[in-house]
């Protein structure tokens, strides 16, 4: 008998390394007092690569031979095509070059590295493993941004010491580890579309739904309210398999939901003032939105940096104004905007085509993972609708859990069309 103890000793600890970098990526201080997060996110960078490093010198992860499928070859040839658009972009507006542009390299890389360490370490965890963490990750999120809102014993002090929580509005919000509210509540509901697709208990998913009910509440994020009712019932629709009997269940979920939104609002949204601006919406329709204060603000900034935009050469508005970390398109506070601005209509076109590609790999696999094929289709959901007012599929916080899911999707299949197929329940 051939004894595969070391092997498998091996295949733990790169599982357990993955699942560090995952929680290290939802978890990364972000404060002034630890050096800021573009300091961490160089030292994400800098352990992921060691990590690959020791594989690479070992010649195999666990039981999965150290080559590259072509889904992952693709992908990460896609990344390297977006590498070159942003230098030229950098090249042909080179008087508007800061240091703080070359850092939208490091983001690129970093996706590509979280990628290969979910492809080659995460294989060989279980679904039922992944969504214990997913809710670890979910109670650790959740006792952050309650501590920031309640400041009891003047926790929010002691925790701004390692996270940034200077969005959290006077207490009146909470941040968690990511110093913004919308990016807490995308987190959330990464955090709840993963216990809801791949734990097989049923008392995990109603405990990940419920207290992804209150952490949305305590965000004070109206885009993440909307869009966490959005999920909740393409969840449960997902979930029921597209019956039409299903299609009326998540119609009174939806209700439901929309119902217990308006009651709380109601009961305590003097609690929640950014957030409760959006009973005008529920009580005098879609058409009235532009009674929200931040709604006329937003569009009126659109506007002007498309003005901007629009009186840029036509060579820019091909390739793009570049990163510009300084200037009047420093923040645009729209996934859309951020893409066609930064990097023109070349970029926008292979955006298009990369995406397309991902969620062809991600449905080509559904029969195969289809909890992680759900969770990933879910979250990208989520991350379009977020994606209205702010930078989602390029933000460095939201997408390394993305990557690192799809680099176990495609892990998986990859085993398990050569025969190699992990024991995942």
């Amino acid at each position: 008998m051939i004894d595969d103890t070391l092997p498998r000793k091996m295949s733990e600890s790169y599982a357990n390394f993955a699942l560090f970098i995952l929680g290290l990526s939802i978890l990364l201080p972000s404060s002034n007092t630890l050096g800021g997060q573009r300091l961490w996110l160089i030292v994400l960078f800098v352990i992921m690569f060691m990590g690959l490093f020791v594989a690479v010198s070992n010649r195999y992860v666990g039981f999965m031979p150290l080559t590259l499928a072509k889904p992952i070859r693709t992908i990460i040839a896609l990344l390297y095509t977006y590498f070159v658009i942003i230098l030229l972009s950098l090249l042909l507006n080179s008087s508007h070059v800061s240091f703080r542009d070359f850092g939208e390299f490091l983001r690129l890389i970093i996706y590509a590295e979280i990628l290969l360490i979910g492809y080659f370490f995460g294989g060989s965890l279980s679904n039922s493993e992944i969504a214990k963490w997913m809710l670890v990750f979910l109670c650790i999120q959740l006792t952050l941004g309650v501590l920031q809102y309640t400041n009891v014993f003047g926790a929010r002090d002691v925790l701004s010491l390692i996270w940034s929580d200077r969005k959290a509005l006077l207490g009146k919000r909470s941040t968690g580890s990511f110093g913004n509210p919308n990016l807490l509540g995308a987190i959330l509901l990464f955090l709840y579309c993963a216990i809801s697709f791949l734990s097989s208990k049923k008392s995990h998913r109603v405990l990940g739904l419920t207290l992804t009910t209150i952490g949305v509440f305590f965000t004070g994020s109206r885009t993440t309210l909307l869009t966490f009712i959005v999920i909740v019932g393409l969840v449960f629709l997902v979930k029921k398999q597209l019956k039409l009997s299903s299609f009326v269940k998540a119609g009174l979920v939806f209700g439901l939901m929309v119902m217990l939104v308006s009651g709380v609002l109601a009961r305590y949204g003097d609690k929640m003032p950014y957030m409760s601006e959006i009973t005008i919406v529920f009580k005098h329709g879609v058409q009235n939105i532009q009674n929200i204060r931040t709604f006329q603000s937003r569009i009126r900034d659109w506007n002007y940096k498309m003005s901007v935009f629009g009186s840029e050469p036509d060579y820019v508005r091909f390739f793009g104004a570049g990163p510009r970390k300084e200037g009047p398109f420093e923040y645009l506070d729209s996934q859309y905007l951020f893409v066609f601005i930064r990097y023109g209509l070349l970029g926008v076109l292979l955006y298009l085509y990369m995406w397309g590609y991902i969620m062809f790999v991600i449905v080509k696999n559904k029969s195969v993972q289809l909890g992680l094929s759900n969770l990933l289709l879910s979250y990208f959901v989520a991350l379009l609708i977020f994606g209205i007012a702010a930078e989602t599929l390029s933000s460095w916080r939201l997408m390394p859990p993305f990557y690192w899911t799809l680099g176990v999707l495609i892990g998986r299949c990859s085993c398990s069309s050569s025969d190699k197929q992990l024991d995942v329940r």
